[in-house]
C-alpha cells in the first residue's frame, strides 16, 4: 500500500489520540484509521477520511484527534482506492 518515512506514533490524552508519521502512497484513495482489538480484530468501523496520493507525503499529524474505543489496543492506518477498497495497511502501532 506504500512506504514508511517515519514510524506512526499514537500519543493519548483524556480518551483521545493523536497520530504522527510520514508515508508514501502507492495508489491515490484515502487513508483511515482502524482500532483493532487484543486479538487483531477490527473495533467498529475505520475513522478519518484522509486523502491520499503517490504525488504527495501522507502524514496523519494536525489531524483532530480520534476517540479510542473500549477494548482498543492497537491502531491500523489502512490505504483505500477511490472505489472504497482496502488495499493495504500502511502502519499498525500498539496504543499507548
Amino acid at each position: 500500500a506504500g512506504v514508511t518515512c517515519q514510524e506512526l506514533l499514537a500519543t493519548r490524552s483524556e480518551g483521545t489520540i493523536t497520530l504522527a508519521g510520514l508515508f508514501g502512497v502507492f495508489y491515490v484513495g484515502t487513508v483511515r484509521a482502524v482500532f483493532q482489538d487484543a486479538n487483531g480484530e477490527p473495533i467498529g468501523l475505520p475513522v478519518g477520511n484522509w486523502a491520499a496520493s503517490p504525488l504527495h507525503a501522507f502524514t496523519p499529524s494536525g489531524e483532530a484527534p480520534l476517540s479510542v474505543p473500549t477494548g482498543a489496543r492497537t491502531i491500523s492506518l489502512d490505504l483505500f482506492d477511490r472505489s472504497g477498497r482496502d488495499v493495504g495497511v500502511l502502519a499498525r502501532t500498539e496504543l499507548p
